[in-house]
């Protein structure tokens, strides 16, 4: 014991001494040890590649759908084309290269669509030994090596070993194949690094001196440019961040430019022929990423994709290999393309020669059984990037190229179209090339025609220069002007007569029967050459490419002037009778009888609607309370000789929101009896089978129920979902008499096909045999037969790779569905045109907005009509390129009807919108008619087994897409583009119809050719929709020597076809051409029972779920064919009336409404469960419910909102009140608690909740008895009603919605802010619906900043409301009928769909309102019509005149200062009086109110409000400011220095109220060496904002969506007791779990550890912690993400007190041992939404825990800087004195 007692006091002798010299050395400036300071390496860390602004990688769903993209339109191809026209062009120069490591950057995101933020990369590896190389199973010679390196060791080819020698020296080793031709190693292109500064790399270095020259490669990477014969083409692509280290070739690399899916980075090789094997590293340099990728080969010969690149995890390399032969000398691309979200990326490549191919001898002048031929018609073209071949008018075809410019620096090599096998047409002494082409436009380089081996070996035609001369160019420098000029836009016939003489080859160019250009020199002869191109359209050394069409290639085996001169006059002859027009569409009998042997490749399936999310829900009470609008809708949809709709889908529920709201679970426990009546699909496929027996049917899942989840994955887990779909299929059999078509058993949207539970279903079903006994045979045998489609990918292909893989997923999938996208790979192609399995647009967007609204947006593509950017002509747009890009047959849209209450998620996005069932008010969009133009004139459908059933096939030879088909869903042609067609055919050859849309500004002439077809008409019925004129038959058009011609309108769709037949019209179609019919949308306003409509009763709507009053619905059973009655309940699954689910199970239980779920389910939009009811437009109003929470428990609670306008969940909008089982209350302004309280708790957990809505106030009453009353400065004045609950059992009844007095029921009607109604005058910004918010009313807005701007409307009422998000700057002037009514009135700052000015005081009638804007910004969605104000109690006070101060700011312990003693208020009868006020004012509820808003009321003496009841006035305070805030951090940026202002509101309210007391001088930064305080992490992402304003709506979000990332401030305070306070906000709906604690600067805890439960209905989290430090010094708040999102920070304040630092005595005593106890530590957490209480968690805020705290640590005196603390002098003095106090120190010890 004495030996270890000493040797610890030794230790604290040294330990001591340590700490001295520590100190002394701590106090001496850092300049004192400049001079010898040693520069130390840092490993840059870089940012990942950017992505969209929020953190998504939701942990439910592994893709969100895309649909809703961003606005900005997509530029036509030809903008990012070079303008540049010389010789030797290139690609142009691109954006300025990114600063050094910035990563690639994303477009913003669409409103619905949301990415992951990057990870941090892994460290970089650091060099080690001599660099050699070797071939593969060779041990270099020359060394000793050890004992165990073999030639094993090097076995593994482009392997990288470490082998050390007997003498221990370590060697690194690049294995690289002995017949490697290329060796790129990919470091830098753009941005971090450029390409031109690494000529060399380690791993290049070593392959060099390996291979010698055999490399043909001369540096380790370069861009094929100029005449570069090998490069990367991609001249944007981005360098990954390195530290200057190459010594790992896989740790380097380059990335695409950006994160999008289709993405590509490409390289260019020039091989001569043989076999080769190319070989790629990918690397994932960040986590979080999608980076799959698609490799794929290009040759003369066509594109094969030979791999795929998974999706990876941070660090992870997949080295992938592919083969192929030419065999000629050729330029070969190899191209990675994205399939997932993030890009492209490599980090090496190389290529093997593995062999020789047989090259056929083509010897000079030798025999071509093809000369003569026309080439194009005879398979002798190959048409490579920017051209297709096309059907020509008089002959077959004809190449089109489309592409001005292509990427890659060669079109001779890989765009236009070429000869195949052009060697054996021109290595020859003489010949004759004949083309007639038409040209489209000038330019100084690019050839019409081209023949030559290579750059300096070749000659063609210019056919226009700018100068409008025409030349023949030779090896791309001199030129030889043609005697004749050639004119854009018209045909011509030429042919170059080539002849060879002793010394160099001449050609001689003859022009529509002259010549132009004698026998001329060419200085080389192409017999001596091989490889030889003849191009079309293409030209050495450039991307340029003359676009145009070239027709009737021939190649004769002579030199033929005389020929020449004749040909070219006949046939320009000829073609001067060819009419111009923009296409031919051939529709042959040869082309229908082969389409007619597809059985289900090209059968044309037609459209069919998801029934899911909600989405349809309404839809089931208009059939019970409007079954005329119901079924004169589902007859519309389904019905006639040609149905509109031919399939339906449904969502298989979990009663979680999985995009707009909750679709009911048909089987929630594993022991209840499935039941499909709970959704809405059911019922519906049932009523559409009614009218069409054919339609189809499909199920599929987006989550599971919990019984289901709770089954181990695999079999298990299998076994249950098939019980669950079973069960389900049987239900609804025995209560509709059908049997679902299809089923997909993977989940919506899967990231990664399940193969093994598409085969386990495949299996069950075929051989399932336990069926009840109402099962028939019939009915078996269709069960036993349902088919599987898979695997519904949002924008994935990996379905048809893992069928081809996989041949048990082949033989059990029956279609492919896939969504978001039109176009695919080759093979997704194959498995229609040679595999014939089905192929599914599975899920697609509907129109945005409604497409009446689409003619007045200002956006110039598009303007005034219905075409444009997602527009309702870019949707029809997308189907035929759907099916030439990926052989889409069937077009799911989701959703097909808007059957849910607006103002939720993807809303307005719809066909059909049914919202109101009270009205029976549906509007058809007119996009409908332009759908019938493709349904309506064929039969669609499903082939039969015999192949008898008559439906009509897609004919890919007379069908053609504008673009092409892209993975942008949204893709279009451009305002100038293309148009596409699309032509079905009935199989017998009897009739066809052509489809033509053309979405540019354009119109356009086609002509359509038939031959061998079994016809019964000499005219096609022409059908047209422009704008404003929809689906309206024209003049037919004669069919003469088999052709017709079609004209084609801009911005139209027309159909041609053979049928003749009248399409239906709406069942609401008047003649007015009005479909919105806006006057017809009654509101519901009903009696006490809520199912009658009255206006005269004080009730709005009323529900006490008993139904007593409702009839029984009919139900049709498909097998019987007859229809039944059932009770009201039954037939809806005890669904209840008018109510939406956005999230929980809400039915109907013993007469009362139960929410089901005890526990929370899987959902991809988390939050509470909710459900609405009831009329956006009701304004004042009262809402009043029994709430029963079982067992009176506090952890139970349920709430009740009014004037819900937005969002899916509770706390989106409105106001709330809550209580929990104990009595606890709170009242919240939209997920802000205002006010909290408790009552006397019911031992039954019974309460009465009731809300009452008047003007800007609204009063709570909890059993009759207002707790609370709040008056909104900026007040929501209508919405909806909502009840939610947490995620447990509660029930509720009698719900009532009654008038108030003095208040106004509701607005009557509503006009759009872009509807015709509506005149702008000004400067206004009317924005496409197709890029708005769907939270907008039909996805509108207009907008103006600008002085005088006016707009014009009119309102039969009582006033009006201009409605839309503001941000309350603008100041308006308004005219009623011509007299100026309010002169410079102030808007006020309203939420989404919110009022921000209105004016209520009109006498009742129709008015002309004049809005004119004098300053500020206006956002004009939608314009209310007000309704009569009702009268209020006797002596009301109906308004008050005064008009209140709002104050910037209170700070606690201050005065309030002077409030106004008295007001002007405006009574019932209109008389006006002043009244004294008495004022309220509670500094401790003001103080409770620190960071937040807070109010002062006041009673006004002797008067009441509308109600009757004591009038009260509040003044407004924008900001409680604790007196004693050190600091607060306004965070809004990752990059504070981005923030425009360089400042913020809030911020500057704290610096003006507190002064120099505010120790950071700015609203935030980064931390670093030179400053004190900061955040820490310089890779945060930034959460998308508008407006600095709201403190809390803006934010920073940590890195990686990772467990364990981190968000740190650092912060300097003095010694002293400090509570740190922060905010969190959920902005996308996600968990977010987190911890937040405070620590000193070694990283020791100064608080405990708080826990954050932040998600989309927790509302937001207000965390404090309070903490001592006795010293001062640096500490460091962190907050922690314990879940799989991103940590977020909105703002943080730090309020406490410093201390005075003790002063040391002369004779200090022993300092005792760290304490591990210290005082005043609390950790206070609070949220604004639940009462159920954790350690660290407390929802009522006034509750705090006191903790015991770490240690507080000592620092170093700290350095001043510009915004801290007075430096502490340093002199000799203070050094001695504290080497005294050490020495002392140390002398004690030793005694």
């Amino acid at each position: 014991m004495k030996t270890m007692r000493k040797a610890q006091h030794k230790g604290k002798r040294v330990l001591a001494s340590a700490l001295c010299v520590g100190m002394l050395a701590s106090m001496v400036p850092t300049q004192a040890f400049a001079a010898d300071e040693q520069p130390v390496a840092a490993v840059v860390q870089e940012a990942a590649p950017a992505a969209e602004e929020a953190p998504a990688e939701d942990a439910v769903s592994t893709e969100t759908p895309a649909e809703e993209s961003a606005a900005e339109e997509t530029p036509a191809p030809a903008e990012d084309a070079p303008t540049e026209e010389t010789p030797a062009e290139e690609a142009p120069a691109k954006e300025a290269a990114l600063a050094p490591m910035d990563a690639p950057v994303e477009e913003a995101p669409a409103a619905e669509e949301i990415a992951a933020p990057a990870a941090q990369e892994a460290a970089a590896p650091q060099a080690t030994a001599a660099r050699i190389a070797t071939n593969v199973g060779v041990v270099p010679a020359g060394i000793d090596w050890a004992d165990d390196v073999t030639a094993n060791t090097f076995a593994e080819p482009y392997a990288t070993v470490t082998a050390k020698d007997k003498a221990g020296n370590e060697y690194t080793v690049e294995v690289i194949p002995a017949d490697t031709v290329y060796f790129i190693d990919s470091v830098a292109a753009t941005g971090n690094d450029q390409m031109d500064n690494i000529q060399s790399t380690a791993a290049y270095a070593a392959a060099k001196a390996l291979l010698g020259d055999q490399l043909l490669n001369g540096k380790s990477d370069q861009f094929y440019q100029g005449d570069a014969t090998w490069g990367l083409v991609d001249t944007d692509a981005q360098t990954k961040g390195y530290n200057g280290d190459t010594s790992d070739k896989t740790y380097t690399g380059i990335y695409g430019k950006n994160n999008e899916k289709g993405e590509t980075i490409s390289y260019n090789f020039t091989l001569p022929a043989g076999k080769y094997k190319i070989t790629t590293a990918h690397r994932e340099w960040w986590g979080g990423q999608n980076r799959a990728m698609d490799l794929s080969v290009s040759t003369n010969d066509g594109t094969t994709v030979y791999a795929s690149v998974p999706k990876q995890d941070n660090g992870a390399v997949t080295i992938k290999t592919g083969e192929f032969e030419i065999t000629s000398e050729q330029v070969v691309t190899w191209t990675a393309t994205t399939t997932g979200t993030n890009a492209p990326a490599v980090s090496w490549l190389a290529i093997e020669r593995t062999g020789d191919v047989e090259i056929p001898d083509v010897p000079v002048d030798g025999d071509n059984a093809n000369f003569g031929k026309a080439l194009e018609d005879n398979d002798l073209i190959n048409v490579r990037t920017g051209a297709s071949l096309t059907e020509g008018l008089t002959s077959g075809k004809q190449i089109n190229v489309t592409s001005g410019w292509i990427s890659g620096g060669n079109s001779a090599t890989s765009g236009g179209g070429a000869i195949k096998d052009a060697d054996t047409f021109f290595k020859r002494t003489s010949f004759t090339l004949y083309t007639d082409f038409k040209f489209n436009d000038e330019h100084d380089n690019s050839s019409a025609v081209l023949v030559g081996a290579s750059a300096d070996a070749n000659f063609r035609i210019v056919p226009r220069k700018t100068d409008g001369t025409a030349v023949l160019k030779v090896n791309n420098g001199t030129e030889y002007a043609l005697s004749k000029t050639l004119t854009a836009g018209e045909w011509n016939s030429i042919a170059l007569v080539y002849n060879e003489n002793d010394t160099e080859g001449t050609v001689a160019v003859y022009l529509n029967g002259e010549e132009v250009l004698p026998a001329t020199g060419i200085g080389f002869k192409l017999s001596e050459k091989t490889s030889i191109v003849g191009a079309f359209g293409a030209t050495f050394g450039t991307g340029f490419m003359r676009t145009g069409l070239y027709d009737n290639i021939v190649v004769t085996g002579k030199a033929d002037a005389e020929a020449a001169k004749t040909e070219t006059a006949a046939r320009k002859a000829a073609l001067a009778n060819i009419a111009d027009v923009d296409g031919v569409v051939a529709v042959t009998g040869s082309e229908v009888e082969a389409a007619a042997k597809n059985i289900n490749g090209w059968t044309y399936k037609g459209l069919g609607m998801l029934n899911g999310n909600s989405t349809s829900n309404l839809l089931l009470d208009y059939k019970s309370e409007n079954p005329q609008a119901y079924w004169s809708m589902m007859q519309y949809l389904f019905g006639g000789d040609y149905p509109l709709f031919s399939n339906i889908k449904m969502e298989m529920g979990n009663d979680g929101n999985n995009s707009t709201g909750a679709e009911a679970c048909t089987k929630r426990y594993e022991d209840e009896e499935a039941d499909a009546s709970r959704s809405p699909g059911f019922v519906m496929a049932a009523d559409a089978k009614k009218i069409n027996p054919n339609v189809k049917v499909s199920i599929l899942r987006w989550e599971y129920p919990n019984w289901v989840k709770a089954k181990a994955d695999g079999t298990e887990k299998y076994a249950a979902i098939y019980k669950w779909y079973k069960e389900t299929i049987f239900d609804a059999y025995e209560k509709y008499g059908y049997v679902v078509d299809y089923i997909d058993p993977d989940k919506n949207e899967t990231g990664s096909p399940d193969g093994g539970i598409i085969k386990y279903f495949a299996n069950a079903l075929e051989n399932e045999t336990d069926f009840p006994s109402y099962f028939t045979e019939e009915a078996k045998k269709a069960y036993n037969n349902i088919k599987i489609v898979a695997s519904d990918e949002n924008k994935g292909l990996k379905i048809v790779p893992l069928m081809r893989s996989d041949s048990g997923v082949y033989d059990a999938v029956d279609a492919i569905g896939f969504h978001y996208r039109t176009n695919a790979t080759d093979d997704y192609i194959k498995m229609a045109d040679v595999d014939d399995k089905e192929v599914w647009y599975s899920e697609g967007c509907a129109t945005f907005g409604y497409s009446e609204l689409q003619e007045n947006k200002t956006t110039e593509y598009g303007a005034g009509a219905i075409g444009g950017y997602q527009s309702p002509l870019a949707l029809l747009d997308s189907l035929p390129n759907a099916f030439v890009g990926s052989r889409r047959t069937m077009y799911m849209f989701q959703p097909a009807i808007g059957s849910f209450y607006e103002g939720i998620q993807y809303g307005h996005k719809e066909l059909l919108s049914a919202r109101d069932p009270w009205s029976g008010y549906i509007h058809y969009d007119p996009v409908l008619y332009m759908l019938s133009h493709i349904t309506k004139f064929a039969k669609t459908g499903w082939e039969n087994d015999t192949n008898t059933n008559g439906i009509w096939r897609v004919l890919p030879n007379a069908t053609y897409g504008s673009f092409g088909s892209s993975d942008n869903e949204h893709q279009t042609a451009g305002i100038d583009g293309n148009a596409s067609y699309m032509t079905l055919a009935a199989p017998d050859k009897t009739n066809f119809s052509t489809v033509f849309i053309n979405n540019t500004q354009n119109e356009k002439t086609f002509a359509i050719k038939t031959s061998d077809l079994n016809l019964s008409v000499d005219a096609l019925h022409i059908w047209t929709t422009v704008t404003d004129d929809y689906l309206k038959q024209g003049e037919d058009v004669k069919i003469e020597d088999g052709i017709a011609y079609v004209t084609v309108p801009a911005y139209s769709v027309v159909t041609a076809t053979t049928l003749d037949t009248t399409p239906e019209r709406f069942p609401t179609e008047d003649g007015s051409g009005d479909y919105i019919q806006t006057e017809k949308r009654t509101v519901l306003d009903t009696d006490y029972t809520g199912k009658n409509q009255n206006t005269t009763d004080d009730y709005l709507y009323a529900d006490n779920f008993e139904y007593t009053n409702e009839e029984d619905v009919t139900v049709y059973n498909a097998t019987t064919g007859k229809e039944t009655t059932e009770n009201y309940l039954v037939s809806r699954g005890n669904e209840p009336r008018y109510m939406l689910d956005t999230h929980g199970a809400w039915i109907v239980e013993n007469g009362q409404l139960k929410q089901e779920n005890a526990s929370s389910v899987n959902q991809w939009n988390g939050g509470d469960p909710a459900t609405i009811v009831g009329d956006w437009r009701w304004m004042d109003y009262s809402a009043s419910i029994d709430v029963t929470l079982p067992g009176a428990e506090a952890s139970r609670y349920e709430r009740l909102t009014i004037r819900a306008q937005t969002g899916m969940n509770w706390n989106n909008s409105g106001y709330t009140l809550e209580i929990n089982g104990a009595g606890s209350w709170k009242l919240y302004r939209i997920g802000t608690q205002i006010a909290s309280g408790t009552v006397t708790k019911n031992a039954e957990g019974k309460y009465n909740l009731k809300l009452v809505g008047l003007g800007d106030t609204v009063y709570a009453y909890i059993d009759g008895n207002k707790v609370t009353s709040y008056t909104d400065a900026n007040p929501m004045l209508s919405g909806r009603v909502k009840i939610s609950s947490n995620w447990t059992q509660v029930y509720a009844d009698n719900l009532e919605v009654k008038t108030v007095k003095g208040g106004i029921p509701y607005a009557t009607a509503m006009v759009d802010g872009q509807d015709d109604g509506v005149a702008y005058e000004g400067t206004w910004a009317i924005n496409n619906p197709g890029g708005g918010s769907a939270d907008n009313w039909y996805r509108t807005m207009s907008v103006s900043s600008t002085a005088n701007s006016k707009f014009t409307f009119t309102v039969d009422g009582s006033g009006f409301a201009i409605m839309g998000g503001n941000d309350g700057s603008a100041v308006i002037d308004v005219y009623v009928d011509g007299e100026l009514k309010a002169e410079n009135a102030s808007t006020k700052a309203a939420p989404t769909r919110g009022e921000a000015y209105i004016m209520s005081d009109l006498t009742a009638g129709k008015h002309t309102i004049d809005v004119v804007l004098k300053s500020g910004t206006l956002n004009v969605d939608a314009l209310n019509t007000i309704g009569t104000r009702l009268a209020a109690a006797d002596g009301a006070v109906t308004e008050i005149l005064t008009e209140l101060p709002t104050l910037d700011y209170y700070v606690t312990g201050s005065g309030v200062g002077d409030l106004p003693a008295e007001v002007e208020v405006k009574l019932a009868d209109g008389t006006t009086e002043k009244k004294s006020v008495e004022w309220n004012v509670d500094t401790n509820a003001l103080d409770a109110n620190a960071y937040k808003s807070a109010s002062i009321s006041g009673t006004v003496k002797d008067a009441v409000n509308a109600l009757g009841e004591p009038l009260t006035v509040s003044v407004q305070i924008t900001e409680v400011i604790p007196g004693d805030t050190v600091y607060f951090i306004d965070t809004v940026a990752g990059d504070p220095t981005t923030v425009t202002a360089g400042t913020t509101e809030t911020y500057e309210l704290y610096k003006k109220a507190l002064g120099d007391k505010l120790l950071n001088g700015k609203f935030d930064q980064i931390k670093t060496d030179a400053n004190t305080w900061g955040l820490v992490d310089t890779d945060a992402g930034t959460k998308d904002y508008s407006g600095t304003a709201d403190k809390t709506a803006t934010g920073i979000y940590g890195k990686n969506n990772a467990k364990g990332e981190t968000l740190t401030y650092a912060l300097t305070l003095p010694a002293g007791t400090y509570t740190l306070t922060s905010a969190h906000r959920e902005w996308w709906s996600m968990n977010r779990p987190m911890t937040a604690v405070v620590t000193d600067a070694e990283g020791n805890a100064l608080t405990d550890t708080a826990t954050l439960n932040l998600s989309g209905s927790s509302g937001d989290i207000i965390n404090s912690l309070t903490f001592t430090i006795d010293e001062d010094q640096v500490v460091s708040y962190t907050v922690t993400a314990t879940g799989t999102q991103a940590p977020v920070i909105s703002w943080l304040a730090v309020n406490g007190k410093a201390q005075p630092s003790p002063v040391p005595t002369a004779e200090p005593t022993a300092t005792p041992a760290p304490s591990d106890n210290t005082t005043n530590n609390t950790t206070n957490n609070t949220t604004n939404n639940t009462t159920n209480n954790t350690t660290n968690n407390t929802t009522n805020n006034t509750t705090t825990n006191s903790t015991t705290p770490a240690p507080a640590k000592t620092t170093a005196p700290i350095p001043q800087t510009s915004d801290n603390f007075p430096l502490i002098p340093v002199a000799g003095v203070a050094i001695a004195s504290l080497a005294a106090l050490c020495f002392l120190f140390l002398r004690k010890k030793n005694r």
